[in-house]
């Protein structure tokens, strides 16, 4: 049987690569057949060519993925959450919102993607190192994926633009003049 195996082998070896409809095979140390996979490729030129477009700077918007539009989507839902514990109105005071926000048990705010040591970090961002700007007194009803009050934005931002979040916890990168637009009562 060893013999056998070994001369297998040494025909596969010798003719490179055995072909077949069902694709490449060649033997492993215990004489079984095995698919030969192949590096390269469509699929692996996709997937490098998408990975040099992500990481290549100036490509996509970074400041949707840093961590002050994680904390502005954190604060989100901290605030939607408050609003649900007083019949669909957010805090009116920020004594109010982080009286709650450093009252709820170590659990809940896991369940809100905040770890209980982060509470203060929420509330500065990373981008201009000032507050974050929280929208008090607003009354969360109605609110979809496309259309939500504004409850949080950034004090300066940087290159012009600003993080802001609404009560849907969807977060966006806008300018002065949209900013403006989205402070102005319904």
């Amino acid at each position: 049987m060893a013999e056998e195996i070994q001369s297998l082998r040494h025909a596969i070896r010798s003719s490179e690569r055995q072909r077949s409809p069902m694709g490449s095979y060649r033997l492993n140390r215990s004489g079984k057949a095995m698919k030969r996979r192949r590096i390269g490729g469509r699929g692996f030129a996709a997937g490098l060519s998408l990975l040099v477009l992500v990481t290549v700077p100036g490509c996509g918007s970074d400041a949707l993925s840093s961590p002050t539009a994680i904390n502005l989507r954190k604060l989100a839902n901290l605030y939607l959450s408050y609003a649900v514990s007083a019949n669909g109105h957010g805090p009116t005071r920020e004594e109010d919102f982080k009286k709650y926000v450093h009252g709820m048990p170590d659990f809940l705010l896991r369940n809100n993607n905040v770890e209980p040591a982060e509470r203060d970090a929420l509330f500065v961002s990373g981008r201009d190192q000032q507050p974050i700007v929280i929208v008090y007194g607003v009354a969360i009803s109605g609110i979809s994926a496309q259309q939500a009050p504004l409850i949080a934005y950034e004090q300066s931002g940087q290159k012009g633009k600003r993080l802001v979040a609404f009560a849907n916890t969807k977060v966006e990168e806008v300018d002065e003049a949209r900013l403006k637009e989205l402070k102005k009562p319904n």
